[in-house]
């Protein structure tokens, strides 16, 4: 009998590496939502009709165009402007001048985001008695603002608002969340004497990744807080508050996502460099991240050299900003002046929209603007082509799908499915619909000298009342080259995953899918989410998984993820891949993921958590592993979620059905107990 480890992982045998091996796993779009922010503001409707538009499919691009003297220039038409996509130069179809002033005209967006971890106690006093003077002066129904603080994880403070006075209570008054002496990265934790032998796991050295880990989770609470300012109207204005960070090699491919998500949702980052706070210079604003030239503007984000400063402390700032359309202000004290100056941007800018090229979906390009005249210009550089969350919606493959949703007809392909949730936020789930299909089950036929095959999916979570309380629909392509990759792909199931964003419940969840013709599965699951309202303790759902890769390692695939609104599940640099079935052979790598939500992280004296695994024979009741782990208070502080992993050694068990238990205490005394059942063949 073994105690449970761990999440580690094993190299794969090469041929693993060479692909053969390699389990597909589907890149879908979905809902980025993980912060609902709901604009108090005037109806769209009442803006004036200054936009002149020639097409349904367009990219529109915000350009900032200052003179010398910082100040907006507002004179300018349509043929003063160069619009260029992957440097092709692009016709402009639709032009116009947004300003916050006059009648029926769209409030400004602030959102003010602290990075807590990166702010000493001297530093942080002064930018909130700062931020706080700024919101008093500035706050209004033409200044929309709201606060999010990061400590390790994403908290929302305050949504956006024109009370000027309770902006400041909440800048002032939150709790602080960490300290730049504090370690930023993932959770650590140290083992605990077993029931069972004292093998451990759950330990990890969090010092060796902290710097890497702690930027990556950094740049995912931008990028999730970039997404949920999607549904604001217009250009949304971020100020950051944080001293410098430098971007470790590796983790370039997430800040390019993080800087694409920003771009989709038209959120501009103006980071201040608190570190200038200490110098005794009390008049100098330095802008590394000058404004685009002929030769920086619109750099493709993906560059090897990621920043235009050649400082190594500060490169997600310029990062950041340079790919957003921002600049950096620092090396001054004057905060005050320097987020005016940042509003006074918001005053006006130009949207300039143009039909851009056919390009595949989830694919990334990068844009550069001119403006002929002697001005200074900032624009995002880059857009990508996502998906929409329901695909099919209106076409009548959808209700073709749905008449097999709601029918008695069974499907006659095999197919397995799994729904681990967590939560994004408070009354909030985040439900990963995880598939195994058969994927000699597609029918393939030569089009254009290639194999070419597709399956349309459609699932819908019904309540009791019968109603559709969240549903996605997607088409997903597949197009070989010839029969030896055809054959590889068929040597292994397709997975497929979705995310979907919905209210805790109990529900029915439904999914059908097709293959060609008249083959197609379907597959019904119950679905109870406990309702969580952010005060209580509380744990996710367990998502089996047997699929783990070094988070580094594929960084492609990771940061596609996270550009389609998906949320990784990582723990200590490991993406796991919920699976789409819990039966399991005994050589197979288990593991078990989840998160912890304890409303104490976030108080003077946040609590450590114990973990305890129990795995049970489903028949007998017999034990037949356990192990324990406790989680340090100082990896649990300002933590929102605290991911945890559990690796499964199934090679001590016996072909039966299991019933893994997992019991989360924090040293508040409060527990709770989720399970999960699986087989081993």
């Amino acid at each position: 009998m073994k105690t449970p480890v761990a999440l580690t992982y094993s190299p794969a045998p090469s041929r693993d590496r060479e692909g053969a091996e390699l389990r597909h796993v589907v890149k879908t779009a979905a809902l980025l939502a993980l912060l609902a922010l709901i604009p108090a503001a005037p109806a769209q409707q009442d803006r004036p009709a200054t936009v002149i538009k020639t097409e349904t499919r367009v990219v529109q691009v915000d350009a900032v165009v200052t003179d010398k003297n910082g100040n907006p220039v507002s004179d300018l038409a349509a043929k003063d402007f160069h619009v260029w996509d992957d440097n092709k130069e692009q016709t402009i179809q639709s032009f116009s001048l947004e300003t916050h002033t006059g009648k029926g005209a769209a409030p400004a967006y602030t959102v003010l985001l602290f990075n807590n971890p990166m702010l000493d106690s001297p530093s942080e006093m002064r930018v909130r008695e700062a931020a706080a003077r700024f919101v008093a002066a500035n706050a209004g129904p033409g200044n929309l603002m709201a606060v999010a603080e990061y400590g390790n994880s994403l908290v929302l403070t305050q949504n956006f608002t024109p009370d000027a006075q309770r902006l400041q209570q909440v800048v002032s008054g939150a709790q602080l969340a960490g300290s730049m002496t504090d370690a930023i990265g993932v959770p650590g934790s140290t083992a605990a004497s077993s029931a069972i032998g004292s093998s451990t796991f759950g330990s990890s050295n969090v010092g060796d990744i902290s710097n890497r880990e702690g930027q990556r989770r950094f740049l995912l609470a931008v990028a999730s807080l970039a997404g949920g300012l999607s549904r604001v109207p217009g250009r949304k204005t971020m100020v950051l508050f944080s001293a410098g960070m430098p971007l470790d090699s590796t983790i370039i491919g997430t800040m390019t996502s993080a800087i694409n998500v920003c771009n989709r949702s038209n959120v501009s980052v103006y980071p201040l460099e608190t570190t200038g706070l200490v110098s005794n210079d009390t008049t100098a604003i330095i802008d590394k991240s000058t404004p685009q030239t002929a030769s920086t503007r619109g750099r493709n984000p993906m560059a090897t050299d990621p920043t235009p400063t050649s400082s190594t402390t500060d490169q997600i700032l310029h990062s950041l900003a340079k790919g957003t359309g921002g600049y950096v202000n620092q090396n001054g004290n004057d905060m005050i002046g320097m987020m005016a100056k940042i509003l006074k941007e918001e005053s006006g800018y130009y949207l300039l929209g143009y039909t851009p090229p056919e390009s595949p979906d989830g694919s990334c390009h990068a844009l550069r603007v001119k403006v002929d005249r002697g001005a200074e210009l900032r624009a995002r550089s880059s857009y990508c082509n996502t998906k929409a969350t329901d695909l099919l919606a209106g076409k009548p493959i959808e209700h073709d799908l749905e008449d097999r949703v709601t029918g008695d007809k069974a499907g006659n392909l095999a197919a397995s499915m799994q729904l681990p949730f967590f939560y994004s936020e408070p009354g909030v789930a985040r439900l990963n619909v995880a598939i195994d299909v058969p994927s000699d089950s597609l029918k393939f036929e030569k089009v254009k000298g290639k194999l070419h095959g597709e399956a349309n999916v459609l699932g819908i979570a019904y309540a009791f009342d019968g109603s559709a309380a969240a549903r996605f629909s997607d088409t997903v392509h597949f197009d070989f080259a010839g029969q030896k990759e055809l054959d590889a792909f068929h040597a292994l199931p397709l997975h497929y995953e979705k995310q979907l964003h919905i209210a805790p419940g109990k529900y029915t969840f439904k999914v059908v899918f097709s293959a060609g013709a008249e083959s197609f599965g379907k597959m019904e699951a119950p679905l109870q989410i406990d309702p969580y309202d952010g005060q209580e303790f509380m744990v996710s759902s367990l998502a089996l998984s047997k699929e783990m890769h070094p988070a580094a390692e594929l960084g492609t695939a990771v940061d596609e993820e996270l550009l389609e609104g998906r949320t990784p599940l990582v723990f200590h640099q490991l993406r796991v891949v919920p699976s789409g079935t819990n039966h399991f052979r005994k050589t197979d790598p288990a593991a078990i993921y989840l998160e912890i939500y304890d409303s104490l992280a976030t108080t003077s004296q946040p609590p450590a958590l114990e973990i305890m695994l129990s795995v049970f024979d489903k028949k007998t009741g017999e034990q037949k592993l356990t192990g324990a782990a406790k989680i340090d208070a100082a990896a649990v502080a300002g933590n929102r979620s605290v991911p945890y992993g559990l690796r499964l050694k199934l090679d001590s068990l016996s072909p039966a059905w299991y019933t893994a238990e997992v019991k989360v205490l924090d040293a508040a005394g409060r527990t709770m107990t989720r399970t999960a059942d699986f087989e081993v063949r």
